[in-house]
């Protein structure tokens, strides 16, 4: 069964790309790309409602949590199965969307492998869910931690970096303090390195 799939960000290019990347798998179509959520909520809000929206956070007029949030509430039609992919790795962006009932929170640049990858979960409802809507935020924490540490081991160890090096850790901590905020690249010598050293 094909999975009919909306795309809402605002990169264009990216969304273009994506959609060709889903094509492939013929197991998604793309009935819809979005860069305004308020479109997205009027599109979900129809006959035409997908199955999955794959959605960025930041869109014009409505956010996409602001998307999900409206859909719970007044979506004459099933509400699609959202899975966020942003930039943004802060941790009160990833409990919005999940309280407001994301399956599934990606942090971009991530391998369009993995998106199909989630995506195939969430059709086929094998995605369990990591967090309990009523967790509090440093269980949160604790959770992006743990899911930050695993991928980014994995990362290190397929580059050919070795765990026994000196440095290792630091490397790690360091690559994982700017996956949680992005801005930490324009100001490596300022705030990155000094943060750093503190732990």
């Amino acid at each position: 069964m094909i999975s009919k799939v909306a795309l809402a960000d605002n990169n264009a290019s990216y969304m273009d790309t994506l959609e060709d990347v889903l094509n492939l798998t013929k197991k998604f179509k793309v009935v819809g790309k979005f860069t305004n959520g308020k479109e997205l909520a009027d599109f979900c809000s129809s006959k035409n409602c997908p199955d999955i929206v794959l959605s960025d956070i930041f869109l014009s007029e409505l956010d996409g949590i602001e998307v999900m949030n409206k859909l719970s509430k007044s979506s004459k039609y099933q509400m699609p199965k959202f899975v966020i992919i942003s930039a943004s790795g802060k941790n009160d962006f990833i409990k919005n969307a999940v309280d407001a009932g994301a399956a599934y929170y990606l942090i971009k640049p991530i391998d369009n492998n993995i998106v199909v990858k989630r995506l195939l979960d969430v059709s086929e409802n094998k995605f369990v869910s990591k967090f309990n809507l009523k967790e509090e935020e440093e269980d949160i924490q604790f959770y992006s931690a743990q899911a930050y540490e695993k991928h980014i081991t994995k990362m290190l160890h397929e580059i050919g970096v070795p765990a026994h090096i000196k440095g290792y850790m630091y490397l790690r901590e360091a690559i994982k303090m700017v996956a949680q905020d992005t801005n930490l690249l324009g100001a490596i010598t300022k705030e990155l390195y000094p943060e750093l050293a503190v732990k």
